[in-house]
């Protein structure tokens, strides 16, 4: 009887061909997509469109890191890096910011983004998903609102937790327990609230039968979450997490606190998850993906978990920026809700999976009109004049304080001293002012009435405040 074996081999190799060329084409791909989302992030900052809550804290925090102001306070909140968001992946960031600047840290977060590509691909792989639905999958990551929204939004180390996020998942699956500690620091250094994600994490390794590991996963996850707000942040600053009363007041100062008051006011959830904002949240965050492969990885590998605990955080939240899919306080759920989808979609019959490859698309495409159309990041807004804000800036001193705008600001946080508006009585001299009355009519941090009272104050004090730069609705003011 003749072997076959020799038959056998030019088909195994066209199949590696194949896979090696597929391969190829995703990398691409995600080189591709990494690149428009950093050009959608650098027109948006060299237009003036970001804003100095957002970029332009990060930037003058991780200026003051890379200067030698580990603990230093910054100017536009009063926050830590530390105690803003629990993400201590600022400080080795920070110690490259000299060479990385501004650009630098917009490419890192846009191939965090990207990241997702690759994994898929190989979660795809593993999984056999038909071809079909192989690249649809991945198209709707790239438009998919928590990836999307944050590529075009500013910077925030919540974007690092995504790579970190899917690289945990690899380990957990492959059974590497080295590579997946490494990534659940990686995880809690990018932001507080993944200590919640590292305990939803646990569920698979559980599921597995992995029990030390599982139990070990919910100590670290929890553990962390709490020794950051209840010791190491009133360690820092004097007192609890700044912002922790502020987002969630109703539920106390503190996760205990908040904790306690969950059990003992059960009947307060509901009050609260029924709200229409919730609702639309959770629809706008599953609609593209569909919400039966979330739910159905609850009880077939467990992957859900960690996007649930991160869901019901945002939605008891009282801090309504956690109730939009569209920025980065919802990012680290994706790469959990599409392992799930791919984990999910080869048990369907081959007709479902060409209709759920029409639904996905319908989807994803239905997202992306919703956010063009009510969520706007701006992008395409009317913007302030940059070229005369670029020739401003250059008559704003290095070390000088500075008061201004979102639209005034943002590419001048890299000094230790900068402030939003509105302008204090008793300013030093040597204080800067840059204002534009061109104001974004989306921007509320700097509202056009406050911008014009305080034009019209340094305009009619000309003893105190000297006008040093004046042309196309920009004026730059020092004090005397």
């Amino acid at each position: 009887m003749m072997s076959n074996a020799g038959n056998m081999t030019p088909i195994l190799g066209a199949k590696a061909r194949v896979g090696t060329r597929e391969t190829r084409r995703v990398w691409i791909a995600t080189v591709v997509v990494a690149g428009i989302y950093l050009a959608a992030a650098v027109i948006r900052l060299e237009t003036g469109r970001a804003t100095e809550w957002d970029f332009g804290y990060f930037s003058q925090v991780l200026w003051l890191i890379a200067h030698g102001h580990w603990a230093a306070k910054s100017t536009l909140n009063g926050h830590l890096a530390l105690t803003d968001a629990g993400s201590a992946i600022l400080y080795p960031i920070g110690l490259l910011y000299p060479g990385l600047g501004s650009v630098g840290i917009l490419a890192i977060q846009a191939a965090a983004l990207a990241s997702g590509l690759p994994f898929l691909h190989w979660w795809l792989n593993r999984t056999r998903c038909p071809e079909v639905l192989r690249w649809v999958v991945l198209g709707a990551y790239v438009v998919y609102p928590a990836v999307l929204g944050p590529a075009l939004f500013d910077w925030h180390p919540d974007a690092l937790a995504i790579p970190a996020a899917f690289y945990a998942m690899w380990a957990i699956e492959e059974r590497q327990a080295w590579h997946y500690w490494l990534a659940v620091l990686l995880l809690l250094s990018t932001k507080v609230t993944s200590g919640f994600v590292v305990a939803g994490l646990a569920v698979p390794w559980l599921m597995r039968r992995e029990w030390w590991i599982g139990i070990g996963t919910v100590l670290v996850g929890i553990g962390a979450a709490f020794g950051e707000v209840d010791w190491l942040f009133p360690l820092m600053t004097g007192h609890t997490m700044p912002q922790w009363t502020h987002y969630y007041g109703w539920l106390g100062p503190t996760p205990v606190s908040g904790l306690k008051f969950l059990l003992s006011h059960p009947g307060a959830v509901l009050h609260v998850l029924f709200r229409a904002n919730r609702i639309i949240y959770l629809a706008a965050l599953l609609a593209p993906i569909g919400i039966v492969p979330t739910v159905w990885s609850l009880a077939h590998g467990g992957w859900a978990y960690p996007a649930w605990m991160i869901i019901g955080f945002n939605l008891l939240s009282s801090f309504g920026g956690q109730q939009n899919p569209y920025n980065q306080y919802s990012a680290v759920v994706a790469p959990f809700v599409f392992v799930s989808l791919v984990v999910w979609l080869p048990r369907l019959r081959m007709r479902t999976q060409s209709v759920s490859a029409i639904a996905l698309t319908c989807a994803s495409l239905s997202m992306v009109l919703w956010f063009f159309m009510v969520e706007r990041p701006v992008i395409w807004e009317p913007n302030p004049p940059t070229a005369a804000l670029a020739e401003a800036s250059r008559y704003v001193p290095a070390k000088a304080p500075l008061y201004g705008q979102d639209a005034t600001l943002t590419r001048l946080s890299d000094r230790a001293l900068v402030h939003m508006l509105p302008l204090p009585r008793g300013a030093s001299p040597g204080t800067v002012v840059i204002l534009t009355t061109d104001v974004n009519p989306l921007t509320t941090a700097s509202a056009r009435a406050i911008v014009d009272r305080t034009l019209s104050r340094l305009n009619h004090h000309p003893k105190h405040w000297k006008r040093i730069f004046d042309r196309k609705n920009v004026w730059v003011f020092r004090r005397r």
